[in-house]
């Protein structure tokens, strides 16, 4: 079982890069609204013809190449965070 003092030392050196987690999600978010079926139908077919015409609505795969951008941008600012369990001494010492 891990010390709980060790925990205490976990830590990022450059923890400004995390605020990109949330600019991923948000880019997942708005990547799955702009791509959706009755967003690319809507100026075409006529409003009241839309529901019934399009095919699986409501249901997407349940992995897309935007899964895997949202996930790659995560752990990619996670990792340009700098996760570390000991303080790097100061570079003028």
């Amino acid at each position: 079982m891990p010390d709980i003092a060790m925990l205490f030392e976990f830590h990022f050196l450059r923890p400004w890069w995390l605020v990109g987690i949330a600019a991923a999600v948000l880019l997942h978010f708005v990547l799955g609204r702009r791509h959706g079926a009755d967003r690319q139908w809507q100026g075409i077919v006529a409003a009241h013809l839309l529901p019934h015409l399009v095919v699986n609505r409501g249901r997407g795969h349940w992995f897309a190449p935007r899964h895997m951008l949202t996930l790659t941008l995560a752990l990619a600012c996670v990792a340009l965070a700098g996760p570390t369990w000991q303080r790097e001494p100061p570079l003028f010492v």
